[in-house]
């Protein structure tokens, strides 16, 4: 036992990982294209069958919430729900923004906060906020959208700015990110490993996970229908 099997699918880069305790046994990854459904079972399958793990030895399992594309967070969502269902094994749901903060608490020591951002179109972001009380990250307040002009106004001296859409927001981002603030500008794409040693973190703390369900930065898009009754009634 003491298996976790997580799916990360909020960017272009989807992966699926099986760790046992804290070891990572194996991470693969897949393209968020057409048949993405196809070939994540494959992968999930392939990584238990590589490890003679099965559904039943999972005692965790774990998906990245986003914010990110809100297909492939559905997907990765309601499949690990129905794999938990028959044994009622707990899922735990992380936000990808935070397992980006993780890569950067791990790879730059900030003494600052760690501002995770997205490209939310239109030239908006979305923006998370992280900072380390009591030795565990932490996230201040919820997800916002943000026009990137009014960006600067978020940051403080000393934060620490990453993103995994630092190659397409480009300029953009780089123009109004102050001097006084470090900016990354490679891609940090969230991790199914990642997730699952969050979740593990979470479990063990006995504290709950996000709400499951994916963290959608854009309000709902009301379409006029093209037919109303009246126009069905003269039809």
């Amino acid at each position: 036992m003491n298996y976790t099997l997580a799916i990360e699918a909020s960017t272009a880069e989807p992966t699926a990982a099986l760790l046992h305790g804290e070891e990572t046994l194996g991470e693969h990854s897949w393209e968020a294209t057409r048949g993405a459904t196809q070939r994540m079972f494959s992968v999930i399958h392939d990584l238990l069958e590589d490890h003679s793990a099965t559904f039943e030895s999972v005692d965790l399992f774990a998906v990245g919430l986003g914010p990110g594309g809100f297909t492939g967070l559905r997907l990765a969502l309601s499949t690990l729900q129905a794999l938990a269902l028959p044994t009622r094994t707990n899922v735990l749901g992380i936000s990808s923004a935070e397992a980006i903060a993780l890569r950067v608490q791990r790879e730059t020591t900030p003494e600052g906060r760690i501002v995770v951002v997205g490209d939310a179109r239109r030239k908006r972001l979305w923006v998370g906020t992280f900072c380390k009380q009591q030795g565990v990250l932490q996230r201040e307040g919820d997800f916002t959208l943000v026009p990137i002009a009014e960006f600067p106004d978020r940051v403080l001296p000393g934060d620490v700015i990453a993103s995994p859409d630092s190659t397409r927001l480009g300029s953009d981002l780089a123009d109004v990110v102050p001097t006084s603030a470090m900016l990354l500008t490679s891609d940090l794409i969230p991790t199914a490993t990642d997730i699952a040693l969050l979740a593990r973190q979470r479990q063990a703390a006995g504290s709950a996970g996000e709400p499951l369900a994916p963290i959608y930065m854009h309000p709902p898009v009301f379409v006029e229908p093209r037919f109303t009754e009246s126009t069905k009634r003269r039809l």
